[in-house]
């Protein structure tokens, strides 16, 4: 059995066991799989619950091939404007780089949520020792849900997400020349030292807040997100 510390967050478990029942194309099943992955970023309430529902349908119409997927382009044209409506700096948005890199990291974490596109999706590492940065085949619904909500909490919290897309760039160039793991997991650091990492965090919290303060919905722009995204 793995130890405490080696085992994974019981979120994840339930997200993987969600997944792979939603693999049956039972509504019910990939409403319970959206369900998850919603609720690992938003708090449960009527907009969460709608959020859910216009995402279950839209997956299992995917599934049905009744619709098409999410492309990287789409979600990175909406992300962007919405933090351009946020009034966040360039490095508290993303880039396509930047955006392809963690999907790809997704799916190495967490490769279930990922499994409507990785049946065409080759190993992160090729046999010439360069890395994969990015994924050609549009995203589901429920994965573009996943790739957004975990972008946000990154985009929040971790100082590797507070970069200009030519930082963004310069540490993928890093990541290529390190060995082992951390290369392999995309896991290198970018240093851009403690004060600046402090300066650019309080910077995008404090965009975050002064547009609640001044009306500003998250709710609302995730509602939006997804009609821009045809879903």
């Amino acid at each position: 059995m793995p130890n405490e510390a080696s085992a994974e967050p019981q979120q994840l478990t339930n997200i993987r066991a969600a997944a792979h029942a939603a693999k049956s194309g039972n509504t019910d099943d990939i409403k319970r799989y959206t369900q998850l992955v919603a609720g690992s970023f938003w708090s449960p309430g009527p907009i969460t619950d709608l959020v859910v529902m216009r995402v279950s349908n839209a997956e299992a119409s995917f599934r049905q091939g009744s619709r098409k997927g999410i492309t990287e382009a789409d979600l990175l044209t909406h992300l962007n404007a919405l933090g351009d409506k946020m009034g966040l700096p360039d490095y508290g948005k993303t880039s396509k780089l930047e955006l392809s890199l963690f999907r790809v990291q997704v799916c190495l974490l967490l490769p279930e949520v990922c499994e409507q596109t990785l049946t065409n999706f080759d190993h992160p590492i090729a046999p010439d020792g360069n890395l994969l940065t990015e994924i050609a085949h549009p995203m589901s619904p429920t994965e573009a849900l996943y790739i957004t909500g975990s972008l946000i909490v990154q985009k929040r919290c971790n100082p590797q997400f507070h970069l200009t897309e030519a930082e963004c760039s310069e540490r993928y160039q890093q990541i290529k020349l390190t060995a082992g793991s951390a290369r392999q997991n995309f896991t290198g650091t970018y240093e851009i030292g403690e004060v600046k990492q402090t300066e650019r965090q309080k910077k995008i919290i404090d965009s975050i807040n002064s547009y609640l303060k001044n009306g500003g919905s998250i709710n609302h722009d995730l509602g939006s997100l997804l009609e821009a995204l045809a879903i």
